[in-house]
């Protein structure tokens, strides 16, 4: 819901023109994004080769340092300014994409791993791409009475906390990571 919300936020909250907002934030939010992916798959790369835990750890830290960056960018008074947040929000906040996609890929036996693949995509898409913007639009339309044009900045501090989840559930995951790595190898012999 942030990504497709936030330009919405951005023009509602802090008047910015939509021409601009394009620009900015699209240059702003993506290239960082590319770059986060890139550089948490690596991080999780290097120090998964000491403990495989590490690739758990990086996905919960890249999912959970997302929720102070986003936060400040909902509440910094000047939107020009707050815009410069989802920098290190996009640094961190696609770092848990490629891990999730090579955990899934190293779990599953190699007759499985197609399945996996699209299971992740599925639960991507459904909740991220489908039920995360209609999230926030159900909030914003709740919370509109109470609060006007500010019910989006609330909408999307209400979804946000859902990243807290993600972030326990990645470290959840390295309790019996190496298990279920070795279960998912011994399976594909």
């Amino acid at each position: 819901g942030y990504g497709m919300w936030m330009p919405t936020f951005l023009e509602r909250v802090h008047e910015m023109p939509k021409a601009e907002i394009g620009v900015r934030f699209g240059i702003i939010q993506y290239v960082p994004a590319l770059l986060g992916a890139v550089l948490n798959g690596k991080i999780a790369d290097h120090l998964g080769r000491r403990d495989v835990r590490w690739h758990a750890w990086v996905g919960a830290l890249a999912v959970a340092l997302t929720i102070p960056f986003m936060t400040l960018q909902l509440l910094w008074p000047d939107g020009r300014e707050a815009i410069y947040w989802a920098i290190p929000s996009a640094l961190c906040g696609a770092g848990w994409a490629p891990i999730a996609y090579g955990l899934g890929q190293n779990l599953a036996p190699p007759h499985m791993r197609a399945v996996a693949s699209s299971f992740i995509i599925i639960f991507i898409t459904f909740l991220g791409t489908g039920l995360g913007p209609w999230a926030v639009g159900f909030l914003n339309d709740v919370l509109e009475p109470t609060y006007g044009a500010m019910a989006i900045r609330w909408s999307l501090l209400s979804v946000l906390l859902t990243c807290t989840i993600g972030a326990i559930l990645f470290a959840l995951a390295s309790r019996t990571l190496e298990k279920d790595m070795a279960a998912g190898r011994e399976e594909g012999r």
